[in-house]
């Protein structure tokens, strides 16, 4: 199935102009074989040099597949050993990406840490990336911050959002239950958030869509 990203964007009855970042979000089962198909077309086609940052297990839940499909693309894959989107975790990629020449987009193959990891790196370097989610354990694949831990410090960074979401049900069926349990956490927590805003509009003035 795609994704109508026109339903979410344009002029809105609250009087604001939406606008997604991200061009397509496919997400149905065998998503993942579609891919070579639809990197072949525009306006995906003028990515020539691809790189794929994942861990060790999303390598084996949809790494190796893409990387098969791909014929081979350089892989930057991390121990997901105490791996967190952190300044850390962002010198371990940086260090694997820096000696790839022309590398003009990236593939995040994983879950919430290797997105962020991935989008932050992409915004240093001033290039796009593909998503290609292996679990529904956060709700912000498609955001355009990536929640670090910087220093010490939880920081909301500005990164880069997709270009292109490419997520298998299939793949994402197979990971942990923990990981579901996670993004339910996270949409749960949307809840509040949605008082937080009326509250806020309540006593500041703050902007509201109620869309």
């Amino acid at each position: 199935m795609k994704i109508d990203i026109k339903e979410f964007t344009g002029k809105c009855s609250c009087g604001r102009d939406h606008q997604l970042v991200v061009d397509d979000v496919i997400l149905e089962e065998g998503a993942l074989k579609k891919l070579p198909e639809i990197l072949s077309k525009e306006p995906y086609n003028q990515y020539k040099n691809l790189v794929m940052v994942c861990d060790d297990n999303t390598y084996e839940a949809a790494g190796k597949e893409v990387e098969k499909l791909l014929g081979g693309i350089p892989v930057i894959k991390l121990d997901p050993t105490n791996l967190h989107a952190n300044e850390i975790g962002v010198a371990k990629v940086k260090e694997q990406l820096d000696p790839i020449e022309k590398v003009d987009c990236m593939i995040a193959v994983g879950s919430g840490t290797v997105h962020d990891l991935t989008r932050y790196n992409a915004y240093e370097r001033k290039i796009p990336f593909i998503s290609i989610p292996t679990a529904a354990s956060v709700d912000g694949y498609v955001s355009t911050v990536a929640a670090m831990s910087w220093y010490g410090f939880k920081k909301s960074m500005i990164a880069e959002s997709p270009i292109l979401v490419v997520a298998d049900s299939r793949i994402i069926t197979d990971a942990p239950m923990r990981l579901t349990a996670s993004g339910v956490g996270d949409l749960l927590g949307k809840y509040t958030a949605l008082a937080d805003w009326k509250i806020t509009n309540i006593l500041d003035g703050e902007y509201i869509c109620d869309r």
